[in-house]
């Protein structure tokens, strides 16, 4: 975040949901999301990397509240090309931040999804959709929910 920056400012004013349950990001938080990100200077020729900087903003400040952390967000998926790549992103930062704020229980007797029970994946899912919402607008939750489930039948 750029210094002199009034993030911390709109972080206070967005606050902190319930991560068990999963809600819209309503106009008024966006506005102020859009804002915060603005501020960042991303070209407008990325839109797609603006738009997911957003969704993770919203998600991270839903889930994990006013806690700071360090994230490193890496990917080759494509963006914009029709592989699902802002699902994917969605589902894995949900993920991740539902099991940094311990709002699921995972069973470390397994790796990668196997750790998630069905209820977990149901969360991450409704989580997933309301990121992908900010990313699309109106996304038809097939992806995220392709995403969820790809480790029961092998991780691509």
């Amino acid at each position: 975040m750029a210094q002199g920056s009034s993030g911390s400012g709109v972080v206070n004013k967005l606050g902190s949901q319930i991560p068990s349950s999963p809600a819209s990001c309503s106009p008024e938080a966006m506005k102020l999301i859009a804002a915060l990100v603005e501020e960042q200077n991303i070209l407008e020729a990325n839109t797609t990397l603006a738009a997911g900087v957003s969704a993770f903003l919203w998600l991270y400040i839903s889930i994990q509240g006013h806690i700071p952390a360090k994230v490193v967000v890496t990917s080759e998926l494509p963006l914009g090309s029709g592989l699902g790549s802002s699902a994917a992103f969605c589902v894995s930062v949900s993920a991740a931040l539902l099991a940094l704020s311990e709002s699921v229980n995972l069973d470390f007797g397994h790796q990668g999804w196997f750790m998630f029970g069905e209820n977990e994946l149901e969360l991450v899912n409704k989580w997933a959709f309301e990121g992908d919402k900010i990313i699309h607008g109106k996304p038809s939750g097939i992806d995220n929910i392709v995403r969820c489930r790809e480790g029961e039948g092998g991780w691509y």
